[in-house]
């Protein structure tokens, strides 16, 4: 949300998109309960055009959030085109940046906007845990690129509650300063 309130405050057109069950993007722009929302269009109740709502900040739209989204991966059940009914439903909408907020985790919705999308923006915490799932969320990305047939254009890391003390000072396990040294490689080969 701050981020596309940013770019907005820059002079650039956005569309965010809370494709988050949760509707923290929804509410953190100050609506609570609204007609339509990104659950209807993927749907087919509505196009996405009919659910966008202007907010407070020029030049930022949002494509509202709702608690029913949660129930749109039963709801579409095995729909051969589920993956792609966003990426179908934001097409024809002409912004300089469209941001889709997601889920935290790799159901329908995360999947959903890692096809609409050219490019990542990921972040994550400093810390061993975090960067280990890191490393199979990369491979899960390889995974979704090699079956639609494309990559991503661009795919950003960003460390996020960075603590002081070094992962040497919490842990003492040879294995996990291994793996350590490990993910800060590829954090780095990604940074490039």
């Amino acid at each position: 949300m701050n981020l596309s309130a940013c770019l907005a405050k820059l002079g650039k057109s956005v569309l965010l998109i809370d494709a988050d069950p949760q509707a923290a993007a929804t509410s953190g722009l100050g609506f609570q309960r609204v007609e339509k929302t990104i659950y209807d269009v993927l749907l087919g109740r509505c196009g996405a055009e009919d659910a966008i709502l202007k907010t407070e900040v020029n030049g930022l739209e949002l494509l509202p959030s709702c608690i029913d989204l949660a129930a749109a991966e039963l709801e579409l059940g095995d729909a051969k085109d589920r993956e792609f009914r966003l990426a179908k439903a934001v097409s024809g909408i002409k912004k300089d940046f469209l941001i889709i907020d997601t889920p935290p985790n790799l159901g329908l919705m995360t999947v959903s906007a890692l096809v609409a999308s050219d490019a990542v923006l990921i972040p994550v915490r400093a810390e061993y845990y975090p960067l280990e799932d890191f490393a199979h969320l990369l491979r899960f990305l390889k995974a979704l690129e090699s079956k639609l047939g494309r990559g991503l254009r661009k795919m950003v890391l960003i460390a996020v509650r960075i603590q002081s003390l070094t992962f040497a000072q919490h842990h003492a396990n040879p294995r996990e300063l291994h793996l350590c040294n490990t993910h800060r490689k590829l954090m780095l080969a990604q940074r490039t």
